[in-house]
């Protein structure tokens, strides 16, 4: 099994500013989630942004089989 620790997130644009609110309020913004469907989510993994495959694709190339995910503070 190969664990691929250093993950990074393909996205729509809401799960960013969803991000954001979070740090900038430090989570006391409410218990609102970000309107982004599934499908939305599975187009911008799959989407070719500066690879010549998609997120998932160039994961399933390299023979990844789990990606692990923490959340990170922007600098």
């Amino acid at each position: 099994m190969i664990i691929d620790c250093h993950g990074h997130v393909s996205a729509p644009a809401e799960l960013w500013v969803y991000k954001a609110n979070l740090l900038s309020h430090r989570g006391e913004h409410g218990r609102r989630m970000a309107e982004v469907t599934d499908e939305e989510i599975l187009y911008y993994a799959n989407k070719k942004e500066m690879a010549p495959c998609g997120h998932l694709d160039m994961m399933d190339q390299a023979g990844i089989d789990l990606q692990l995910m923490s959340p990170a503070l922007s600098r």
